[in-house]
């Protein structure tokens, strides 16, 4: 059997993470491979962090308890090998024991996200034929003038280029003159069926419900709209966030799926709803943080599925909880073959 590695952004926060983790590895067994997914440490003490984690959360932490959730999820469906170099330099001897290496998809090209180990994400360390990129990001609109340079020869490193944005698809034909693809996160790439494998009952979720899923604040206008849509169609609030409530990723997608409508800022919440069937309304997130900036890519993916009136604010009053999905799975379907055919071309399984 031919063996196959991953390197992307692994952690245990939060559950995009862990999604596009599980879905990259799902789309490799399809090719017959047991995917492993690589997370260097610099030292053996890192594996403290999650015992420590565990300990928190049975003291009542919120956080930490949603870590341990995420943490298990991760322990019972993503095969891990841990390495311990200590400048987290990936060695080029690795490369004899596997056949090919996978980078993606997450910002693992994002320039300010943990900048000693962009050539292990870059796949330096391998042959140039076992070099993979699925759906990478780089999470920003252009490099910064000191990094092109190295970008274009990390870049120049791969058969085939491709990226999850428009941006990224942009960066990569500057800096290389070489055609890249877009292709759709990997999220997006598994059916729902094969999501359903790993649904988990939710306890207390019976009855209709809005799902909340909010990373940053609710405005005023917008908790009044969802009390008011849920008092008007008779429906409870589940708010995925909410400080007493802890749910893992498994759960998280049963809740999407058997939710009346999904209201959230998130993209991979957006995804999902999408993916499942499951009316949404999606609205720009409200923080400081980097990742507030980042609309963007929902609005893109929304564009792509002629879902734009699912906007916050463009849905029509009375159609908040329908929502025609026919040309969006009709669109999901293509860009899943694209996605494949990337694949094939990758793993020198194409046959056209």
């Amino acid at each position: 059997m031919k063996t196959i590695a991953i390197l992307t952004l692994f952690g245990y926060y939060n559950y995009g993470n862990k999604y596009q983790n599980y879905a990259v590895q799902e789309c490799l067994k399809k090719y017959g491979f047991e995917p492993r997914t690589l997370v260097v440490y610099p030292d053996r003490r890192q594996l403290i962090r999650p015992a420590l984690f565990k300990l928190k959360a049975l003291m009542g932490d919120v956080e930490k308890k949603r870590y341990r959730k995420i943490y298990r999820f991760s322990k019972k469906y993503i095969p891990v090998r841990a390495l311990y170099i200590k400048d987290l330099q990936i060695p080029k001897a690795l490369a004899g024991e596997y056949d090919f290496f996978v980078t993606g998809s997450d910002q693992v090209w994002n320039p300010s996200i943990r900048p000693r180990e962009r050539n292990n994400f870059f796949l330096s360390f391998a042959e140039r034929e076992q070099r993979i990129c699925v759906s990478p990001s780089f999470g920003v609109s252009e490099l910064p003038d000191e990094l092109t340079e190295l970008y274009r020869q990390g870049l120049d490193g791969f058969d085939n280029l491709c990226s999850r944005e428009e941006a990224g698809v942009k960066i990569i034909e500057t800096l290389t003159g070489r055609k890249a693809e877009r292709l759709i996160d990997p999220t997006l790439a598994l059916t729902k069926d094969e999501w359903k494998k790993i649904f988990a009952e939710v306890p207390n979720d019976n009855g209709s419900y809005i799902l909340l899923a909010l990373l940053g604040r609710m405005s005023q206008d917008e908790e009044n709209y969802i009390k008011n849509l849920a008092q008007k169609n008779s429906l409870k609030i589940i708010n995925v966030f909410a400080p007493d409530s802890v749910y893992g990723p498994d759960e998280v997608l049963s809740l999407i799926d058997n939710a009346s409508l999904v209201f959230t800022d998130s993209f991979h919440f957006t995804a999902f709803s999408v993916n499942f069937g499951v009316p949404f309304i999606v609205t720009e997130r409200k923080d400081d943080s980097v990742n507030s900036k980042m609309f963007s890519r929902i609005s893109s993916l929304l564009g792509m599925l002629s879902l734009e009136e699912r906007q916050y604010g463009k849905t029509k009053p009375g159609e908040e909880l329908s929502c025609n999905f026919d040309r969006a799975h009709s669109v999901l379907g293509e860009e899943r073959k694209k996605y494949f055919d990337f694949l094939d071309r990758s793993l020198n399984k194409h046959e056209g």
